[in-house]
């Protein structure tokens, strides 16, 4: 777990058992946070699959896909602000809850190994933000295919693979799934993409 990197078990577990961490099954489907709630601190996944999203009566953005070993709710809980999305469990989960205010008091010398993580995690999602706003900054949907597939190629014509699937590809791109998938049909026969399932070569 990234939050933890450079601790041993015992350090790690002096940490939590310093600032009150405790543990919570959540049941596929159900809601871990709802929009215009605050975090009981930051949430770390154990094990399961979660989905942060934007929802209206006719759409639904995914804005992240929470996996084993990542945090969130990280920004929130020190803010003490309350969340702009819905986070959703996909699967059966194991999340770990770290109260902030306790973590950031702490005087043990492993607490601050774990607030210099959760500022570099900060400090990643903002990149992560940044990238995500320069894809949906085009109008054109073929444009935002570009930049998305761009910000994921790690080697100019070399094939690399996509995180998500199209349903979940779409959802990142705000836009209706078929029309992506012909859109993607399109760019293939114009020789400008290669597709192979999640895999691409610009």
């Amino acid at each position: 777990m990234e939050l933890f990197r450079g601790l041993t078990d015992e350090q790690r577990e002096r940490v939590l058992a310093d600032c009150g961490a405790f543990e919570r099954k959540v049941a596929a489907r159900a809601y871990l946070m709802r929009r215009g709630e605050v975090p009981e601190g930051i949430m770390l996944v154990l094990e399961g699959r979660a989905h942060a999203f934007t929802e209206t009566p006719t759409s639904q953005a995914l804005m992240r896909d929470i996996g084993p070993g990542e945090a969130f709710g990280d920004a929130l809980a020190v803010l003490g602000r309350v969340g702009p999305v819905d986070i959703r469990a996909v699967t059966p989960m194991r999340v770990l809850y770290l109260p902030v205010e306790p973590l950031l008091a702490s005087t043990l010398p492993e607490a601050h190994v774990v607030v210099r993580r959760l500022m570099e995690a900060l400090a990643e999602r903002v990149l992560e933000l940044t990238q995500r706003s320069h894809i949906l900054s085009h109008h054109r949907l073929r444009d935002k295919v570009m930049a998305l597939l761009h910000a994921h190629e790690t080697t100019p014509g070399k094939w690399f693979t996509l995180p998500y699937d199209r349903e979940r590809m779409a959802q990142v791109l705000c836009c209706d799934r078929s029309a992506l998938s012909r859109l993607l049909g399109d760019m293939q026969k114009q020789g400008e993409i290669e597709v192979r399932g999640r895999a691409f070569c610009l």
